[in-house]
């Protein structure tokens, strides 16, 4: 759960310090990023799934990180069937 945190925080840091170059529209945008299914996933698998914190509703609760993987996989694996699809017949 330290890895997943770590990785988010690297995530959102690298993120952060390239779109300064980009204009302040990016910069937003960033935060914004932020909390799309599979960001948010990684974040709260961390805290669910870490005993260091202090939250008494996240404290090593592995149903909440496999609530938000389960969702994850259902948005991909429809992605994935959509883009199959498409493939196959031409049209969405």
């Amino acid at each position: 759960s330290g890895f997943l945190f770590a990785y988010t925080a690297l995530l959102f840091g690298t993120r952060c310090l390239s779109s300064f170059t980009a204009g302040r529209l990016r910069q937003h945008a960033v935060f914004y990023e932020l909390t799309w299914l599979c960001n948010t996933t990684l974040f709260m698998s961390a805290c669910s799934l870490g005993g260091w914190s202090n939250s008494w509703v996240l404290r090593r609760r592995p149903a909440v990180a496999t609530a938000f993987c389960v969702s994850v996989s259902v948005d991909q694996i429809l992605w994935y069937l959509d883009v199959m699809v498409y493939f196959v017949t031409g049209r969405f």
